[in-house]
């Protein structure tokens, strides 16, 4: 085995594994942003019932 060569492997996983994680940070924050979504429109519908408007 050629170290140079695994040497390039150990950096294609690394760079894998960051991209992996930075993918699985951005749907984190998405699934935060889309439950804080939802739970606005859910409290906006519910004052909006208390008021009468539905």
């Amino acid at each position: 085995m050629d170290p140079g060569n695994l040497h390039t492997q150990g950096y294609l996983l690394h760079d894998f594994w960051s991209a992996k994680h930075v993918e699985d940070q951005f749907r984190y924050q998405q699934g935060i942003l889309r439950s804080n979504a939802a739970g606005q429109s859910l409290e906006t519908a519910r004052s909006e019932w208390e008021v009468g408007y539905i």
